[in-house]
């Protein structure tokens, strides 16, 4: 009596379960067979140090009717990072996706965009695996001109540098595939280096070095506006020779070249 009591049990749950799992899917599929999700255009850019507006625009439409979809509330995200931005559609059925960055340091990414069945505007009744749905392209870097316009001094005197206008124009070609151009009137983009080295205080004992430090900016400006992108202090780094101050200084630029190499001057945006 028991086993048949026991078998019985069994055989209601197992009906009760699969008839959970069935509605579960009916419901998770319900967004997926309504909403359609495209990208208006293709080639898209990301226009490196630009500020310009530069945006992706999603159409949503209803795949039952072939109506527009108004307040559909979307993430969208890189495929290489976990964060993701929340968009709505507007009254057109349109959301819009600002490349809002100044800077990358990716030649290609991958955009992502999905339904956001996390938001406060989804019908929480509704729940769905809806976030599987969803619609990627690729956005490519472009490749901005950089004049470079140097000053690089030891202790006030004119010194080529060329160690670190070497080192210079390395990290902004790797890091944003800059190129740069000795033509100022085709470049984008006006980059200016400024180095100079001083002593904090003078040597007061023959048997101790000359200690020199670097001081210097970096600054970007849009060719032909007066629109600074960003400005840069870097760091004072010194170097000490025992023979001559101009040595000393020599090194300290030399050493600040090698940071430069060492290190990421700026913060990437994307």
């Amino acid at each position: 009596m028991k086993l048949l009591l026991m078998c019985f049990l069994f055989i209601l749950l197992s009906c009760n379960h699969n008839k959970i799992i069935t509605n579960y899917h009916q419901g998770s599929s319900k967004y997926n067979e309504k909403v359609y999700l495209e990208f208006i255009g293709d080639n898209f850019f990301i226009k490196n140090f630009s500020n310009q507006p530069n945006h992706i625009k999603i159409k949503c439409i209803n795949k039952v009717n072939n109506k527009i979809l108004k307040n559909l509330p979307l993430r969208a995200s890189w495929t290489h990072q976990s964060k993701y931005k929340r968009l709505v559609s507007n009254n057109d059925g349109i959301a819009n996706f600002q490349l809002c960055s100044l800077w990358t340091n990716k030649k290609n990414q991958v955009l992502r965009v999905s339904l956001d069945i996390d938001y406060s505007l989804f019908d929480k009744n509704n729940v769905s695996d809806s976030i599987n749905y969803f619609i990627e392209t690729n956005v490519k870097t472009n490749n901005p001109k950089f004049f470079l316009d140097t000053s690089i001094k030891n202790f006030g005197k004119i010194l080529n540098g060329k160690e670190i206008i070497k080192e210079i124009k390395s990290y902004f070609s790797y890091e944003f595939f800059v190129e740069f151009t000795k033509d100022k009137a085709q470049s984008d983009f006006i980059l200016t280096l400024n180095v100079d080295t001083f002593e904090r205080k003078s040597r007061s004992n023959l048997n101790l070095p000359y200690i020199a430090y670097t001081k210097g900016n970096i600054s970007l400006n849009m060719i032909n506006v007066n629109e600074k992108i960003f400005y840069i202090n870097l760091p004072e780094i010194k170097a000490g020779d025992y023979d001559k101050k101009s040595n000393a200084g020599k090194k300290a630029i030399n050493n600040l070249a090698n940071f430069i190499k060492n290190n990421k001057i700026l913060k990437v945006k994307i």
